[in-house]
């Protein structure tokens, strides 16, 4: 009678061991996605649209050496794509640090011909391609006519070239429509020697014409 009461005792031991083991297991194996269940709101989805109403913001935390997310699009595509409602920034960073290789072609709206210094530039002109050429520009004349008046408005200042005037069209800011002349002369031998280039300030092309015809102009010259 005492023997069996004692094999009782045992095979209820060890009974009670197993059971305790699989409580163990259960808690370890369905602790995490017990967690992941209690989480507020859906797990990321990639590849799929992930539409959150949610007003907390997602994060992700981490104490590395690297980066904590990289993007990799092995494709043609950006591995970025950023939107927001307008007026809105598209991007918001905490450091004055430069970053390396981010480029922007507009600052506040501005090439960067109008960031640059304009040292000796007088009213009236700004600084392009190295010279001070005038925003405005003058009245019809020939060409002759229009480097002589030039020459007189200022010590120095001649019709500006072909690659100043285009500087100045790719500006963007000042009045720069049809064509104005520049200080290039070509001869073709032919019976209007004297051919000049002209530069279109709507489409940035390059025609001949002779100088007695008539046309807009505006003076350059070297910042002093």
């Amino acid at each position: 009678m005492l023997r069996r009461f004692w094999s009782f005792v045992h095979l209820l031991g060890r009974a009670a061991t197993y059971a305790l083991g699989l409580l163990v297991l259960a808690g370890l194996l369905l602790g995490p996605v017990s967690f992941g269940l209690a989480a507020v709101g859906d797990a990321l989805k990639l590849g799929k649209a992930n539409n959150n109403a949610e007003t907390k913001i997602t994060g992700i935390v981490a104490d590395l050496a690297g980066p904590v997310l990289r993007l990799t699009n092995q494709g043609v595509g950006p591995a970025l794509d950023l939107k927001v409602e307008a007026g809105n920034p598209p991007l918001k960073v905490n450091s004055a640090e430069p970053v390396v290789n981010l480029n922007a072609d507009l600052l506040d709206g501005q090439e960067a011909a109008a960031f640059q210094a304009a040292p000796g530039c007088s009213n009236g002109t700004v600084f392009v391609a190295g010279v001070c050429i005038e925003t405005a520009k003058r009245n019809q004349a020939n060409w002759q006519t229009a480097q002589n008046t030039c020459f007189s408005f200022n010590q120095g200042a001649r019709l500006p070239t072909v690659g100043e005037l285009q500087g100045l069209r790719g500006d963007g800011r000042f009045d720069f429509t049809g064509t104005e002349w520049s200080s290039a002369l070509v001869e073709d031998g032919a019976t209007n020697a004297d051919l000049i280039i002209r530069v279109n300030g709507t489409t940035a092309d390059q025609s001949f014409l002779v100088q007695s015809s008539s046309e807009n102009f505006r003076c350059a010259q070297t910042p002093g």
